[in-house]
């Protein structure tokens, strides 16, 4: 009786220890980290020769780890992350970080670049998906380029800001990235410079957008300003800029304006030019020589003004030029 009094109490100790080693194990399941996984998308991709090839990998559960793009014929990655890991320009690879998607770019795609390409995430377990490049042999001559817009003041005053915005707009996503110009030369965002260089992207504009700031304009500071994405010419914008020296100039130069209204003043010919104090009037004859004669307008003179006015008219008349000065 004793004995089959105790084994009800084994039995339980015996389930226990059971439920204990079967918590303590989902315990442990828990709390491993999930494996970076590549989800489902388009694998095969054919583009014509000339365009821009685009193969994205969308991975979930990514973590610490980095995306590798390859081809699966050679060793060598192309890109690691968003840095290229060869000397071919036209590779580049970039991140949307709010889909987590990583696409690799080949732009100006040839008949060579067709083949297989492989998406990796730099695990142990070896995450990978393969992708296929099919490239036609019609060859796109001119290839979509991203809009460029520069904006910002021609005329700025010694010693005040000079601020420029540039916005680059492509044509599915943003452009990769943009550089500043000035007469040529690159201009670099150093801290202390007095130049800064800021840049964010819009995925919903699918573009970026670029401020450059000198805090305070100097005269070496005036000349062509240039915003480009990529390498070439037709990826830019510019912007000719002056500085102003407010204390050797007089007069405002805050637009072209201003000096187009002066020189074609100048020319004006049979009209009344006022220029200070003095007013001129002239009058060109055809085939004879400009005749100039000078006026009071003082009451006193009157008399005067009329034996002048009927010599004037003859003059006239006879075809005469005429250049008349009037001082008060």
């Amino acid at each position: 009786m004793r004995v089959g009094a105790q084994r009800p109490r084994w039995t339980a100790l015996l389930v226990g220890l059971l439920h204990l080693i079967t918590i303590s194990s989902g315990e442990e399941d828990m709390n491993q980290p999930l494996l970076p996984q590549i989800t489902d998308t388009e694998t095969e991709v054919t583009v014509n020769k000339g365009k821009t090839a685009k193969l994205k990998c969308t991975v979930i559960n990514q973590g610490t780890k980095t995306v590798i793009w390859k081809r699966v014929d050679e060793p060598n990655p192309l890109t690691i992350g968003t840095f290229p890991y060869v000397a071919d320009t036209r590779i580049s690879t970039t991140h949307n970080k709010y889909k987590n998607i990583w696409t690799l770019h080949i732009n100006r795609v040839q008949l060579s670049d067709a083949g297989r390409y492989e998406c990796q995430v730099s695990t142990k377990d070896h995450v990978f998906k393969h992708f296929r490049l099919l490239v036609t042999d019609e060859e796109i001559e001119e290839e979509e380029v991203p809009r460029v817009v520069l904006t910002g003041k021609k005329y700025v005053e010694i010693g005040q800001p000079i601020e420029l915005i540039c916005n680059a707009t492509g044509e599915e996503e943003p452009p990769q990235d943009l550089d500043w110009f000035h007469n040529g030369d690159k201009i670099n965002s150093v801290s202390g410079s007095g130049v800064e260089i800021t840049k964010y992207k819009s995925l919903e504009l699918k573009s970026i957008i670029s401020k450059l700031l000198i805090e305070k304009a100097k005269m070496t500071d005036k000349g062509d300003y240039i915003c480009r994405v990529g390498h070439k010419d037709d990826d830019a914008a510019s912007i000719l800029l002056f500085v102003l020296n407010a204390a050797t100039n007089n007069v405002k130069r805050g637009t072209e304006k201003d000096v187009d209204k002066k020189s074609s003043a100048e020319k004006k010919t049979g009209k009344e030019v006022k220029e200070g104090t003095i007013t001129y009037v002239t009058g060109k004859g055809s085939g004879f020589s400009t005749s100039t004669v000078s006026m009071a307008t003082h009451p006193v003179h009157l008399i005067t003004w009329t034996f002048v006015l009927i010599y004037l008219f003859q003059y006239t008349l006879q075809g005469r030029g005429l250049v008349i000065h009037h001082a008060p």
